[in-house]
């Protein structure tokens, strides 16, 4: 996605001080040319970016966020490269994924444990494990959707 670019003032020697008007970039640029013009690949999360979107989903909700050791930048960048179309195929695995992210971190929801009560029984019984599935199939669904929403305003 590229930015939307705007002129927010002149350099001494004329040239256009350019900066993207979309919300969580702060791309900033100079050029001879206007915005319409110049082509920088856009830094917001609020694009059609799936993996920025869950991990931003993730983050804001339930304060969970990546660690250097995790491997969730890979699959945060390989959800971003399969698109909405690809996340739909690739649902199982990006589930099972954050299901072994949440087990070898012990996630919290809300200062419970993610795989506690029901989904710490889930480990024993299948309606637990039901349940935690459920849970993030629907946030990956969110995230696909919001980014669907997005390519939607954007071609509009």
């Amino acid at each position: 996605m590229r930015c939307l670019l705007a002129i927010v003032g002149r350099t001494e020697h004329g040239e256009n001080k350019l900066q993207c008007q979309r919300l969580g970039c702060e791309r900033e640029g100079i050029s001879v040319y206007g915005p319409e013009l110049v082509h920088f690949k856009c830094w917001s999360t609020e694009l059609a970016l799936i993996g920025d979107n869950l991990h931003n989903l993730l983050r804001s909700r339930f304060g969970i966020s990546c660690i250097h050791s995790c491997g969730c930048q890979e699959w945060i960048k390989r959800m971003n490269h399969w698109g909405p179309e690809g996340c739909r195929e690739h649902l199982e695995s990006i589930v099972d994924k954050m299901l072994t992210s949440a087990e070898k971190r012990n996630w919290k929801l809300d200062g419970r444990p993610l795989l506690s009560a029901a989904a710490c029984i889930g480990t024993k019984c299948s309606w637990g494990r039901k349940y935690t599935r459920r849970w993030a199939c629907k946030l990956v669904l969110e995230a696909i959707e919001r980014s669907e929403r997005s390519l939607a305003k954007e071609t509009n």
